[in-house]
């Protein structure tokens, strides 16, 4: 198109013009999609463990090729004797492996726009390593999803050991090569033909074992960087973060397992399409279920490296596992979840899984932790269920664990006790000076709260002093079961009536609710009524159950 009054000279330099721009766009369009998709870990992520993100058996890409470590020579081998298989299968070997050639050549540059770092490798050297790791994947996901493809002697499936190394060392961060160099040579080898599955279905087939069951048939991004970029989008939530005010971050905001469960919170199973969505609602922590596996540290460590390096990366990864890490802190933790079947474990002990997700330890900011908005949630529901629970608590207090304790004990079970509540029974021996036992250490501030667990155990009881009758275990062994309310123990050595009175500031407390033992005038004169103490100097409210005996 030519403008009047401009000589064609001018209308070409503007052509020319706009052929620059459309350039620099896809120019610019390209370095953004692609620039530093995969960098070096820094030191402070790997230092102490090494084997966990640098190769052991398998080098794939440019950044641990030519190394001084001879364990990744046997696959080298192995590369090129896979290169030629995969290449093989054409009616025309040369020409099909001339075409790999000239297309990778055209992607060159591009190819090492993926990398954070210069590679010192020429041209027509870089285009030769590109090509053997990825036919060598290729092969490799093909031998494994058709059995009748493998020779029998095919080092990469003598033995589960050796696929298991394989599988770790193509999750590695910095063992990655460009998904798009993948998918192209996948385009231009020849695939057998009883083969109708896309590269994307063999990937996630060879890596099942680290793909959780209900993920499998998930959406995958149009735009997959490399093979741990696809396994990563099957540990992405499905849903949005929801905005919140918390000030800043950390484990304080993610309260044990355990201690949601203490809480009336119920911690459940949840069937969703992402192991990510976690979701707290009405009460209820839903966690997705997550199998540990010998892969789950190294896959999560790497994954949490590609977050940290890879520039405009989400760290939604790093977040589930600093999660996990808040909500799973103890052996006791691990049973909440195991017996939820929220964590699913064939072989790690419960101590061991929490040394391992203690081994994952990893910083996240306020802006970057997703589950900020869960974590308040729940803090707010912590605050309101423990006004709810000390406020309504019911406090018994027994003496020897007498019949008219008992009476008391089931008047409040009866008829104040509820959903979520704490029943607290407090138990006040003769101050006596003990030789021995727990007496000695608890003696001035009493007892620490002791579960039903352990006051159902003969055993533990007798270091205090206390057997508690059948009848009274009974009772609250039903009411903690039936009622869903939390049981506990407090025994304090001294003067009933002052200790009972401590009790209510020291727990605290916010109502009592006693037993009378039924002592005439003169008996209450010589010997005081509990009872009527507590009733004139309790700072709360005092309930007394009167006995018929």
């Amino acid at each position: 198109m030519e403008i009047e009054g401009e000589s064609p000279k001018h209308v070409t330099l503007d052509i020319m013009h706009e052929d620059a721009l459309l350039s620099s766009i896809k120019e610019k369009m390209e370095h953004n999609s692609l620039s530093n998709c995969v960098c070096k870990v820094p030191e402070e992520l790997y230092k102490g463990n090494e084997e966990k993100y640098f190769p052991t058996t398998l080098s794939i890409g440019p950044l641990h090729h030519n190394t001084t470590n001879h364990t990744l020579k046997p696959m080298e081998d192995q590369k090129w004797r896979y290169l030629n298989t995969l290449i093989a299968r054409a009616p025309n070997s040369e020409a099909t492996l001339d075409t790999c050639i000239k297309s990778l050549r055209q992607v060159e540059q591009k190819a090492r726009k993926f990398y954070g770092q210069p590679i010192p490798m020429g041209r027509d050297r870089l285009v030769e390593l590109l090509l053997l790791d990825a036919c060598f994947i290729i092969e490799l996901f093909l031998n494994y999803a058709f059995k009748s493809l493998r020779r029998r002697d095919d080092p990469c499936f003598t033995s589960s050991d050796s696929l298991s190394h394989l599988r770790c060392d193509l999750i590695l961060y910095e063992n990655q090569i460009p998904f798009f160099i993948l998918d192209q040579i996948f385009h231009l080898v020849p695939i057998p033909k009883h083969c109708h599955h896309s590269l994307i279905d063999l990937a996630l087939f060879f890596f099942k074992k680290l793909i959780p069951e209900n993920n499998e048939k998930k959406i995958i991004a149009p735009q997959t960087h490399h093979l741990l970029d696809l396994i990563r989008q099957d540990y992405l939530p499905t849903h949005s973060t929801h905005a919140v005010t918390i000030p800043n971050i950390g484990h304080t905001y993610i309260p044990q397992a355990s201690r949601l469960v203490s809480l009336g919170i119920r911690v459940e199973r949840a069937t969703t399409e992402s192991t990510a969505n976690v979701s707290f609602f009405n009460g209820k922590l839903s966690i997705p279920p997550l199998e540990i596996h010998s892969y789950t540290e190294i896959l999560f460590r790497n994954l949490i490296a590609m977050e940290h390096c890879s520039s405009g990366c989400s760290k939604h990864v790093t977040s589930y596992v600093v999660l996990l890490e808040g909500l799973i802190r103890s052996e006791r933790d691990v049973r909440v979840v195991q017996e939820r079947e929220i964590l699913i474990d064939g072989h790690e002990r419960e101590r061991e899984i929490v040394f391992l997700l203690q081994r994952l330890h990893v910083d996240v900011t306020r802006d970057e932790f997703y589950y900020r908005g869960l974590c308040e949630e729940i803090s707010k529901h912590q605050t309101r269920r423990r006004d709810v629970c000390w406020v309504r608590m019911s406090e018994v207090y027994h003496r020897n664990f007498s019949p008219c304790s008992r009476k008391a004990l089931k008047w409040a079970v009866d008829n104040l006790a509820r959903k979520g509540d704490h029943l607290i029974m407090v138990v006040v021996r003769p101050d006596c000076h003990y030789e021995s036992g727990e007496m000695q250490l608890w003696e001035t501030t009493g007892s620490p709260l002791i579960p039903l667990s352990d006051f159902s155990n003969s055993t533990i009881m007798k270091k205090y002093g206390i057997n508690p009758d059948a009848e009274s275990l009974d009772i609250v062994t039903g009411a903690s079961k039936q009622k869903e309310i939390v049981v506990l123990l407090k025994i304090y050595w001294g003067d009933a009536r002052e200790k009972l009175c401590v009790s209510v500031d020291n727990i605290p407390l916010d109502s009592l609710v006693v037993g009378n033992r039924g002592l005439g005038k003169i008996q209450r004169v010589l010997m005081g009524s509990v009872s009527n103490y507590a009733v004139n100097n309790a700072p709360c409210p005092v309930t007394v159950v009167k006995s018929n005996d």
